[in-house]
């Protein structure tokens, strides 16, 4: 994310994350059942899991959050002239919002 160098650390560990979060939902489709109710709305039988990927997906949107407002890509969006960084810029804001806001109306 970014023009910036990662370190080997940092990388590993958002590839961890990644493939954590990954796991999490595996693990909470394979438990989750259709409930037929007056709506039919998935529920997990599993808790946990659930509770799982909701974190997890609040710490990876906190984690774009935080590297949108330390790499200044937002200023580097109200720039006058169009250049490539900008337009990448507002594609991983524009991804980074849209993942925040998917979470909140999946919970």
């Amino acid at each position: 994310m970014g023009h910036v160098k990662k370190t080997p650390v940092e990388n590993s560990g958002l590839c961890a994350l990644m493939g954590i979060r990954t796991v999490a939902g595996v693990i909470f489709v394979a438990y989750a059942r259709p409930q037929f109710a007056p709506v039919c709305v998935a529920r997990s039988d599993l808790l946990a899991a659930s509770v799982a990927v909701m974190v997890l997906d609040m710490i990876i949107v906190g984690v774009v959050a935080i590297r949108v407002f330390t790499l200044g890509l937002l200023d580097v969006i109200r720039e006058a002239r169009s250049s490539t960084k900008q337009v990448q810029s507002k594609a991983l804001v524009y991804c980074g919002a849209g993942l925040f806001l998917w979470s909140l109306v999946r919970v």
